[in-house]
């Protein structure tokens, strides 16, 4: 990462290549440790020990997350809660105020029809025209569609989807960036910029191979 200095010694780099390093940072999982278990200032009162959180605390936290598309692995790990709290979250998450208040029993999810379906070429093309700065892409498996009848004899889709993880990138990249981490397959894309958050698209595609 070549710098230049100014008159004043300040060295200086290009945005791009700073950006690229934050996200080599956010994808290795020592410094996700480190800034994990960065609970206080050496010295300071409470240092070394996590501060106490509410119940609402860490359901914002695991919400936040959620939205993301994190998986199971990577919410227990980043919040510090048990798989089992997380997966009374996401139910929560999942159902929203109106489906939450129906029968217990109801299914609940994303609706096939809710996702576009894009030609792998496609996908290609979203990631290659991604904005630059931090971006988190998160994949998970797509295990196609879920039909369910209510009572009244009406079919509902649902997509079936295993959530696999994510990564950052620094900005447009390569569908290669998928197929090295999950090799090939029919997933479920969804990217996030990382500061602020914010969310940018989300697409279903079939049949994603590495180039050959």
């Amino acid at each position: 990462m070549p710098a230049q200095t100014g008159d004043d010694g300040v060295h200086w780099f290009a945005a791009a290549d700073v950006a690229a390093l934050a996200a080599e940072l956010a994808n290795e999982p020592r410094m996700q440790r480190r800034l994990r278990n960065a609970v206080g200032a050496p010295g300071a009162k409470g240092a070394g020990r996590p501060a106490a959180r509410s119940a609402d605390e860490v359901a914002a936290l695991v919400f936040e997350r959620l939205e993301q598309r994190q998986s199971l692995a990577e919410i227990v790990i980043g919040v510090r809660v048990a798989p089992e709290r997380v997966r009374e979250l996401h139910e929560q998450w999942s159902q929203g105020l109106i489906e939450h208040g129906l029968a217990k029993d109801a299914p609940y999810g994303p609706r096939d029809r809710e996702f576009a379906h894009i030609a792998p070429a496609a996908l290609a093309a979203r990631l290659a025209e991604l904005p630059e700065g931090l971006i988190r892409i998160s994949v998970g498996r797509y295990r196609g569609e879920w039909s369910v009848s209510d009572p009244d004899g009406d079919v509902s889709d649902f997509a079936q989807i295993v959530e696999l993880g994510g990564f950052v990138v620094s900005g447009p990249c390569e569908l290669t960036e998928i197929t090295r981490r999950f090799g090939d397959g029919d997933y479920r894309i969804t990217t996030c910029r990382v500061e602020p958050t914010t969310f940018l698209w989300e697409v279903i595609s079939r049949g994603v191979r590495a180039p050959k």
